[in-house]
């Protein structure tokens, strides 16, 4: 088998030094290829989804996908904390395991002796494991709690993999290339159509802590102008701009800014918040509350965030203003109910950086208030929202 390496560019230096280990791993466990996948055998499933909100959203299509070809089988999800009531609004999942591991941490990490500990206890006690992000540290931790074990080598240590999925350095969404570790042991697939089942108690929440919106007359438009990457924020004077030129449109519109409450201070100090037609309610909600909000609202306008992956899951529409951190192919919402911005000027494109490589951050400045203002009018004449 040929093993494709992802943007082996940013691999580095260390990309020679990860051939080679491959190359002698894939002398060593050779057999490990040999396995044979026996759909019969599975009765304990384990997903590994170690990264963020929005990734934990994009695994729903998948775990559909999993259970209907596992109907009997137990679907047990291991993730962060912070994505735990994310996993309860998919309804394919039978158990939820929490490890923070400190790799893609965001101020939450375990210690590594609670990891060791993880992999000793659940040594060999699933059927079938996956790991879809292609993490190096994920391949060691599926090949050890797995009895049989799917993942991708495009970053090294796929040798340890019964099932290594090819990566295609071709166009493709974040969500069809999850489904082809189903694909990859033989088994059908339907669309990657995204789902979230939000609980009716948190509707009501949501109506009682904003009773001063009127969501049967309003019409409401959430804002998220943050993300947890600096890179992907769209300039704050930009929202202001957007902000007067739909509110000279009419007078029954709601804008609201929502985030974490870190976010709070943040939206408070750049964005004009007037308290009678644009509310800032950053923090005053879960998140469950949060995407009950999502759903409700009659437009979203985000940046690249979970937020825009959440509204998708509803199949409502949306405003996506992203930065040219990453390729808009892979992680763009999955709906047709949407209008993206993305602007491929920078010499960097595709940068994936947190800092800006030019200082100007030139792909959000190319993105003015005046054509997405614009998306607005079209989405609400498309949708007669």
């Amino acid at each position: 088998m040929k093993r494709i390496y992802k943007n082996p560019k940013d691999l580095g230096r260390y990309m020679k030094y990860i051939k080679i280990v491959d190359f002698i791993g894939d002398c060593i466990f050779f057999y490990k290829k040999r396995k044979k996948f026996k759909k019969e055998n599975i009765k304990k499933i384990l997903v590994i989804r170690l990264d963020h909100i929005g990734d934990m959203i994009l695994l729903s299509s998948f775990l559909r996908n999993l259970k209907n070809n596992f109907p009997n089988s137990e679907i047990t999800v291991l993730c962060r904390e912070m994505t735990k009531d994310v996993a309860e609004c998919i309804p394919y999942i039978d158990a939820i395991q929490i490890l923070n591991t400190p790799w893609l941490s965001r101020n939450d990490r375990d210690s590594w002796k609670k990891i060791l500990k993880y992999i000793i206890k659940y040594y060999k006690k699933y059927d079938l494991v996956f790991d879809l992000r292609g993490n190096p540290l994920h391949n060691i931790i599926v090949s050890l709690i797995g009895k049989y074990s799917v993942g991708y080598g495009c970053k090294g240590l796929g040798f340890l993999l019964n099932k290594e999925i090819i990566w295609e350095n071709k166009p493709k969404h974040t969500v069809d290339r999850t489904l082809d570790a189903i694909r990859a042991l033989n088994l059908p697939v339907d669309s990657g159509k995204l789902e979230l089942k939000i609980d009716e108690k948190y509707y009501k929440n949501l109506k009682n802590k904003l009773n001063s919106i009127d969501f049967d007359k309003d019409f409401i438009i959430l804002c998220h102008p943050i993300s947890g990457n600096k890179c992907k924020n769209w300039l704050f004077n930009y929202w202001n701009e957007l902000n007067n030129l739909i509110l000279k449109e009419n007078e029954n519109i709601i804008i609201l800014y929502g985030g974490s409450k870190n976010d709070y201070y943040i939206i408070n100090k750049n964005i004009n918040i007037d308290n009678k037609r644009i509310f800032n309610i950053a923090g005053e909600l879960s998140l469950k509350e949060y995407f009950a909000l999502i759903d409700l609202c009659n437009l979203l306008i985000s940046v690249d965030t979970f937020a825009v992956h959440a509204r998708a899951a509803f199949n409502k529409p949306l405003i996506g203003i992203y930065s040219g951190t990453n390729y808009l192919h892979e992680w763009e919402p999955y709906t047709s109910k949407k209008i993206v911005f993305q602007d491929k000027s920078c010499p960097y494109y595709p940068c994936e950086s947190i800092k800006c490589l030019l200082k100007e951050h030139v792909c959000m400045k190319n993105i003015r208030p005046e054509i997405v203002f614009e998306a607005y009018k079209k989405l609400r004449e498309n949708y007669e929202i």
